[in-house]
């Protein structure tokens, strides 16, 4: 995870001379800054597939349950209430996963086991606000993932993407208070060699719906 940190020190330098831009009160414009923190449905799914001997080994994870999302944009206005902005999203959550192990297809075992499921969005993105203050907002990136004690920061064919519709109402001339629901899917494989020397493929998907409640300063 040290990267998504790296990330978004160069992100807070580069947006640091926009922070300077002076907005006019009860508008979209100059900068932007948005926090969230919400829960919902955390779809975690990891597999992983080893030939030893000619044979295939195969192990599947399965997560479908309960998640939190701590969400947070930055950027500024480009165009009218059009607001283009870096997003990060940490969706994480600790709990009991559905394991099966087969050998050539055809079932081993079947347990469930206990653990961390975390994945770390990054991406670019647009927000367009409403008239009504209703939005739009989505952004396409990639991942990073954790599963237990192991990181996954090189996938390859690294892919996410997040949409969400919200509602939001000043509270002051620049901060307002939000309700939004968003999507986050991301997918990722990572191919290496197992501890034996066999070509070993990983792959991770997810896919959450979460009810978000944000600040924003604008």
């Amino acid at each position: 995870m040290k990267k998504v940190f790296a990330l978004k020190k160069i992100c807070f330098a580069v947006l640091a001379v926009v922070s300077m831009a002076c907005a006019a009160p009860y508008t979209h414009d100059g900068f932007y800054m948005n926090s969230a923190i919400g829960v919902g449905y955390f779809g975690f799914d990891y597999s992983q597939s080893k030939t030893i001997g000619g044979r295939n080994y195969a192990l599947d994870l399965d997560y479908g349950g309960s998640g939190v999302d701590f969400d947070f944009k930055i950027g500024a206005r480009v165009y009218g209430n059009f607001l283009l902005h870096i997003t990060f999203s940490t969706i994480m959550k600790r709990g009991s996963a559905d394991i099966e192990t087969s050998i050539d297809g055809e079932l081993v075992e079947k347990f469930k086991d206990s653990g961390m499921m975390q994945v770390d969005f990054f991406g670019v993105g647009g927000t367009y606000y409403l008239p009504n203050n209703m939005f739009v907002t989505g952004s396409v990136g990639g991942a990073f993932y954790s599963l237990g004690s192991q990181d996954f920061d090189d996938c390859d064919d690294d892919f996410g993407f997040q949409v969400g519709v919200g509602k939001e109402w000043w509270v002051s001339p620049e901060w307002g208070f939000g309700v939004e629901v968003v999507f986050t899917h991301t997918s990722g494989s990572q191919e290496s060699l197992s501890e034996f020397r066999n070509p070993l493929v990983e792959k991770l998907t997810t896919n959450t719906l979460m009810v978000l409640f944000s600040t924003t300063f604008n």
